[in-house]
């Protein structure tokens, strides 16, 4: 059974809920995750940066620098610091000691000595201690639920660390059911690449306290949740399983789900009569549900709720925005919706760099133009639409007038097919990907490298990219020079999953970035960095 620790200890996660309570106490529940992809065809979340706003910072005006590496690592430090817990409830939570008043977007409360707190995740112990740091006075229990270990972990930067969110933290599975079955329907289900969508779905479905369950023992307390989300595009009814959004049971849809996988013959017998069991219900369920009382009562509950989004992809990705314009670049969000396999991600971010390179270069050369629309049908084709092409040349001409280098700037969820025996993450992986085809896309022999650089960063925002204790890893020209110079084959590495193998070896890891335990997550960053040429031509494959 995974501890319950009181709130002050020093713990980790990923949702946090606090309930005003008037006489009534909540009810005692023991309360003791996962994720994926680059939708080549979902990636709506594109944008460039406000030029208003960026402009308005003081630039250092044209960078001379031919080492991009620590302001790569400068622009994502500064993305995760803005997700720390202090940073993302103090903008949240506002208390007025003087009259013992909480605003908290719009909403008072009046706090009286009435206020529990119910956590469960990864960053849940960072985000405890502010909201006990604010409204400790007013605290009179909580519990958060974190991994078995974790504290340990903290301390021990030598230890692996293993995250667990908040859907796995949060385990009261419907009677029959045991608690061994429902991690038996997980593991299955995950085994047989089920997503963290369809995973969620299913527990929302057989637990107590998943799809509104927290809620509804709550009542009749009012409820903040502040949510860390790791899922693209903050969906609160999946996130954690959504203890405080109220849903409708979904029984057949869980039956597809496991049907649709090969594995329904396997799953538990309890769990598979419970849902049949609901779905039995669901039609009658659905006609009450829809009745002008049952929709009166729904609202009742809703307006008892406050869910809020404290920290996400998109806040991270526009911290970084803004340090890059510090810093003197042209920052571009190019989406915050990233989702796809980490070879993939990587290959079209090379292709990408040399685009751009391309742009630069397309109004003083006529010979780059016939690759300069190759490159453009090409990456169309990896899933990067038409009208973003534009955006970016448009991004490019914009930073070229102004003297200014561009910063890419993408969020999201990477994946990797692991099919190898080698040791690395997700984001090593992306990184190792986009500098064998780099290799293969500049010719260096004919690149000026003094005069244009580039640097790619992947980096996992947890602080841990795969069973690794390092955040993920860099990639520019010198890194190429210096594999071609040892001799390592990283087509090789790339095909074991072993980039953790190559990035050690290389410049004895000088490659690799180190955070240590950040504290948060909303999942993954990738940077690029790109260098407009100096006065100097360049040629391509």
């Amino acid at each position: 059974m995974l501890p319950a620790l009181k709130v002050g200890q020093r713990m980790a996660n990923q949702f946090l809920s606090y309930s005003c309570m008037s006489s009534q106490r909540i009810r005692t529940c023991q309360i003791s995750h996962r994720k994926k992809f680059w939708n080549t065809h979902d990636q709506r979340s594109f944008s460039i940066s406000n030029n208003d706003y960026y402009e308005a910072s003081v630039a250092p005006g044209d960078i001379t620098v031919t080492d991009l590496k620590p302001d790569a690592q400068d622009i994502f430090r500064t993305a995760i610091r803005s997700v720390y817990p202090k940073s993302m409830i103090g903008n949240v939570l506002h208390y007025n000691p003087s009259t013992s008043v909480l605003k908290v977007q719009g909403k008072t409360y009046k706090l009286d000595k009435n206020v529990f707190v119910v956590g469960m995740g990864k960053a849940v112990p960072g985000m405890a201690r502010i909201v006990e740091d604010i409204l400790g006075s007013h605290i009179v229990a909580g519990v958060i639920s974190i991994p078995d270990g974790i504290q340990e972990q903290i301390q021990e930067e030598n230890a692996r660390y293993i995250y667990r969110g908040g859907s796995v933290l949060c385990p009261l599975p419907h009677p029959p059911i045991t608690l061994d079955e429902l991690r038996q329907v997980t593991r299955l289900l995950e085994r047989n690449g089920a997503g963290v969508i369809e995973v969620n779905t299913v527990r929302k479905n057989i637990e107590v306290l998943k799809g509104g369950g927290l809620a509804m023992e709550a009542r009749p307390a009012k409820i903040v949740s502040l949510i860390l989300s790791s899922f693209i595009g903050d969906p609160v009814d999946l996130i954690a399983s959504g203890p405080t959004c109220p849903t409708q049971p979904a029984p057949h849809h869980c039956m597809e789900i496991m049907n649709r996988l090969g594995i329904m013959s396997q799953v538990p017998e309890n769990i598979r009569k419970f849902l049949e069991r609901e779905a039995v219900k669901s039609s009658q369920k659905l006609r009450v549900m829809n009745s002008t009382q049952a929709k009166a009562e729904l609202e009742i509950i809703w307006d008892s709720i406050q869910n809020i989004v404290v920290g996400n992809n998109s806040i991270a990705c526009e911290a970084a925005a803004a340090r890059a314009t510090e810093l003197g670049y042209f920052p571009l969000i190019l989406t915050t919706k990233l989702c796809g396999e980490a070879r993939k991600i990587g290959t079209t971010m090379a292709k990408l760099a040399k685009f751009i390179m391309m742009c630069y270069d397309r109004n003083t050369s006529v010979s780059p133009n016939v690759e300069l629309t190759r490159l453009e049908v090409e990456l169309v084709a990896g899933g990067i639409r038409k009208e973003w092409i534009n955006f970016i040349c448009n991004s490019v001409d914009s930073a070229h007038n102004l003297n200014k280098d561009l910063c890419i700037i993408c969020g999201g969820e990477i994946i990797v097919n692991v099919k190898g025996t080698g040791v690395g993450g997700k984001n090593m992986e992306a990184a190792l990907a986009a500098a064998v085809h780099s290799q293969e896309l500049l010719r260096e022999k004919d690149l000026a490298v003094s005069e244009t650089r580039l640097c790619f960063l992947c980096c996992d925002s947890d602080g841990h990219d795969g069973i690794t204790k390092m955040a993920g890893a860099m990639v520019d020209q010198d890194f190429l020079k210096k594999v071609e110079e040892s001799g390592l084959d990283m087509k090789e590495y790339l095909d074991n999953n072993d980039s953790f193998g190559l990035f050690s070896q290389v410049d004895g890891g000088q490659y690799m970035v180190k955070t240590n335990v950040t504290g948060t997550n909303i999942m993954d960053l990738v940077i690029m960095l790109v260098q407009k040429p100096k006065d100097k031509k360049y040629s391509w494959n």
